[in-house]
């Protein structure tokens, strides 16, 4: 899988490439991760491996920067020549990015306190009683913008 990926994201960076004749550097954000973390001050992590690597093949200047999520993707949606990884691919936001390929599946869990036995559901609309959290912008949080309107009515 992994050697189907590196391929993918090779196809990505030549045509990646082409998007990008005229600039002189790539900006690339992310969040950190267990994808992407900061070590001795530089970024480290499975997909800042991947994503140096597309970057040296495809022979394209670029700086890889770890900011919070929000300050990522509000980059990615307003600044030329930015590539943001790790992104969940969504309805709502297939138009507005060049998808690359799959890198891994993910299943949401909810999370509660141990000592709060009385928090129960299985399904969205059972913790519509209860206070959530989501980071801004995340895959997760239209979800929950629906689910709190829903509770408005």
């Amino acid at each position: 899988m992994y050697q189907k990926l590196i391929a993918t994201l090779l196809l990505l960076a030549s045509s990646f490439n082409a998007y990008t004749k005229d600039a002189t550097d790539i900006l690339v954000v992310t969040e950190a991760s267990s994808f992407a973390y900061l070590e001795n001050n530089q970024v480290k992590g499975i997909g800042t491996d991947l994503v140096k690597e597309v970057m040296a093949t495809a022979k394209l200047t670029y700086s890889i920067h770890l900011y919070p999520w929000a300050r990522s993707y509000r980059y990615a949606t307003t600044q030329a020549n930015t590539l943001i990884y790790a992104l969940s691919r969504t309805k709502e936001r297939e138009r507005q990015f060049h998808w690359v390929g799959k890198i891994l599946s993910l299943n949401y869990k909810f999370y509660r306190l141990n000592s709060r036995q009385d928090v129960t559901g299985s399904q969205l609309s059972d913790l519509k009683q209860y206070i959530v959290s989501t980071t801004c912008n995340s895959r997760t949080s239209p979800s929950w913008r629906m689910l709190a309107a829903s509770n408005k009515s």
